[in-house]
């Protein structure tokens, strides 16, 4: 018997009924990457794009906000 913190769950959130059918999802996504059908990562995005969207997003202390740009950021 295995058990996890949590259940695992299909692309649609929702957790699978038992152990044969998360293995029959696995399956299944195994044979969409093999047959070049795998769902693709997110679109690339570049560093500074990318810490600008990270440091709107972010929730610090206000002193921690103003310390970034010190650092060189």
């Amino acid at each position: 018997m295995k058990l996890y913190a949590s259940a695992s769950k299909n692309l649609d959130g929702v957790p699978f009924a038992d152990e044969d059918e998360a293995f029959t999802f696995g399956l299944g996504r195994e044979s969409d990457v093999r047959d070049c059908r795998g769902q693709r990562g997110a679109a690339p995005i570049n560093m500074a794009d990318y810490c600008d969207l990270w440091f709107k997003g972010v929730s610090l202390r206000s002193n921690s906000m103003s310390s970034y740009p010190s650092c060189g950021l």
